[in-house]
């Protein structure tokens, strides 16, 4: 199998080049949640000193909400740059990762650079929809298939933390 994010850098024109590969989550080696094709949009600026490199990667995971508890599917976007060169210099910031390869090094391969990146934008807190309700914390029903937002079960009972002060207020 041919891995698409290897590249032959010097066969790569002076100048701005665009490649696009279409992989799959496996290829990567993302598993769980992670599925279908990962989508990398690879932008190579090269001059004498240098390549950079530009990624912009789109996927998709099957998420579980974390309010809710549904099933969805998401995609999501993310953006990964580094920089080749054969001379050691300072490091920018400007650049996820940084390079230094040999005058006679061929190939670069960005593979585990664009799985890292796709695992560091995904979100540690995810939920289906903005204005999620949630669940109801008495019953467990799904607060967004209420039109209220707000479950009938429980409606008159007072948490018994607060009973002293339901007291207080009916003594006046």
């Amino acid at each position: 199998m041919v891995n698409q994010l290897s590249f032959n850098i010097t066969i790569l024109p002076i100048g701005e080049s665009v490649v696009l590969s279409n992989l799959t989550c496996e290829q990567l080696g993302l598993k769980d949640n992670f599925y279908g094709e990962v989508n990398v949009e690879n932008t190579f600026k090269k001059n004498e000193e240098e390549i950079v490199i530009y990624s912009s990667i789109e996927y998709t995971t099957h998420c579980i909400c974390d309010c809710c508890n549904i099933p969805f599917d998401r995609k999501f976007l993310a953006n990964y740059s580094l920089r080749v060169s054969s001379i050691l210099e300072a490091t920018s910031r400007e650049f996820d990762d940084e390079l230094v390869v040999s005058p006679t090094t061929n190939f670069i391969d960005i593979t585990e650079g664009i799985k890292e990146s796709i695992l560091l934008t995904y979100p540690q807190k995810i939920v289906c929809k903005e204005e999620c309700a949630g669940l109801c914390q008495y019953c467990g029903k799904n607060l967004n298939e209420i039109k209220s937002h707000i479950c009938e079960c429980h409606t008159n009972e007072v948490d018994p933390r607060f009973l002293k002060l339901k007291d207080l207020l009916s003594q006046k």
